[in-house]
């Protein structure tokens, strides 16, 4: 039983790894459009 336990929890520790690194990646590319977007807006407003 408690290697299955250990198991689980290691299964458990890669969803939530795998979900945390999707979240950081899809919040990134977010932030790096958002920053673009204000660059370019930023270059037109000085022309």
């Amino acid at each position: 039983m408690r290697g299955r336990n250990r198991v689980i929890k290691l299964i458990m520790v890669t969803l939530g790894a795998g979900l945390l690194l999707s979240f950081c990646l899809t919040a990134g590319t977010a932030v790096i459009a958002i920053a673009l977007v204000l660059i370019a807006l930023g270059l037109l407003m000085q022309n």
